[in-house]
């Protein structure tokens, strides 16, 4: 089994300049993502990458909350709710819905990740690094040494990140406390931006600096989805 790796990031309502920033970053380096939306913005309009919808269920109306993303982006074909937030009745409703893959279960840096089936025609893709989930284990972003041997070991490597901690460049979850204040004013977040020790931000940065050098395909999880659709199909 090769080693499998995509970039996705969750919008988390994140101002457009904060958006930006990692677009930018993504383009520079020449990488597609799946990007996890909570909110129309222009700036993925016409955009290369996959776009997912991220669900915040603030009541058990779920149908109604997957619907009203669904407007916004009806070509999504996959979901990410919004705190990982996950029940077994969300998966009669995707499939009504014509989504073919959630990626809410977070296996974080664990080795040999596979998709799994979860419905008739729905896939799950878990999680392998998240950034904020990582500050909150480890007590710091890791530093890129740390994971790259990790990289080309088999299985399923889709990182999550937020825009908001890579603006900020985030190094513990205080300083991402101390910054939320202000978090939809752009301009007032990069007063907060961390320049003296190692952040998020350095760690998005050198892992896709490696990813174009080493020329590593990365994949939508959408196409993830397909491929692991193909492969129960042929089982059956």
């Amino acid at each position: 089994m090769k080693p499998t790796i995509a970039i996705s990031m969750d919008m988390d309502w994140a101002p457009d300049a904060v958006i930006a920033d990692s677009l930018e970053l993504l383009e520079k380096f020449n990488l597609r993502a799946t990007l996890f939306m909570t909110h129309r913005t222009s700036l993925v309009e016409n955009t290369a990458h996959e776009l997912g919808i991220h669900p915040y269920f603030k009541t058990l109306d779920l149908g109604r909350h997957l619907r009203e993303r669904l407007e916004e982006f009806p070509q999504a074909k996959g979901t990410r709710s919004h705190t990982l937030f996950d029940t077994y009745q969300l998966q009669p409703l995707y499939e009504q819905l014509g989504l073919e893959y959630q990626s809410n279960v977070l296996m974080y840096r664990q080795p040999n990740i596979q998709s799994y089936q979860i419905g008739r025609m729905m896939t799950e893709l878990p999680i392998y690094f998240m950034d904020n989930i990582s500050i909150l284990i480890d007590g710091n972003p890791p530093l890129f040494q740390q994971i790259e041997e990790r990289l080309s070991r088999p299985g399923l490597k889709i990182f999550d990140f937020h825009p908001v901690h890579v603006v900020l460049n985030m190094e513990c979850l205080e300083h991402y406390e101390k910054a939320k204040v202000h978090y939809h004013d752009a301009k007032e977040l990069l007063g907060y931006r961390n320049t003296k020790k190692h952040g998020t931000r350095d760690f998005f940065i050198e892992l896709l600096t490696y990813l174009n050098a080493c020329q590593i395909q990365t994949h939508t999880l959408g196409e993830l989805a397909q491929d692991g659709l193909k492969r129960k199909l042929c089982e059956y």
